[in-house]
């Protein structure tokens, strides 16, 4: 009936709750996520999966409490489902190593496909995304417009105020240009001054 009948210490140290008040109480209280919740609805329990189920607990003081659930039913001389034993693993720890790994990973990504300068895409990731748009969109039968965007008079601006001054022009130039770009299109800055969009 999802209603927890046994705890061993380890409950109090990882969530904050004292075993004696969890007892009898039903496991869905502890757990943040809906989804979750519904594996441990009354006469749910078969359907649960039997390991690497990750859970969010709410701990006492509020903060998540990420756990893997290994799990084995139980069950009565008819071979229905009586219950379940499980064992909680803390994987918060993991989980955010994880983000993290991913989060740099992304960063990484983007640093070799942009221009560090104006965000927009740098010239090989741009040879690589014309080439894939243009053997997709011609396969199909579609068209595709390339503008190769040049400014004039920006040698005159770095040589006169310098490259500081020369970055402040680029950076506003790509923003006007990715604020016009179209689904499915792109903007790369190819070289100094130079701009395409696609």
């Amino acid at each position: 009936n999802g209603l927890i009948t046994f705890l061993n210490p380890a409950w109090e140290t990882l969530t904050g709750y004292a075993t004696e008040t969890t007892l009898q109480r039903p496991f869905v209280d502890y757990l943040n996520q809906p989804k979750h919740q519904a594996y441990f609805a009354a006469a749910r329990l078969e359907h649960i999966p039997l390991s690497e189920l990750q859970l969010e607990v709410r701990a006492q003081d509020g903060r998540a409490v990420w756990m893997q659930m290994s799990t084995s039913l139980q069950h009565d001389e008819s071979g229905a489902v009586t219950g379940l034993i499980s064992t909680l693993e803390d994987i918060t720890e993991t989980l955010h190593l994880q983000e993290l790994q991913r989060q740099h990973e992304q960063d990484l990504y983007r640093l070799t496909i942009t221009d560090p300068l104006t965000g927009v895409y740098n010239r090989r990731h741009f040879d690589d995304l014309l080439e894939n748009l243009l053997h997709m969109n011609l396969h199909k039968g579609h068209s595709l417009a390339l503008m190769v965007v040049d400014l004039d008079g920006f040698k005159f601006i770095n040589d006169t105020y310098g490259h500081p001054i020369g970055d402040e022009v680029l950076r506003p130039v790509a923003k006007a240009l990715r604020a016009n770009e179209h689904q499915g299109g792109a903007v790369a800055r190819i070289v100094g001054d130079e701009f395409a969009v696609l």
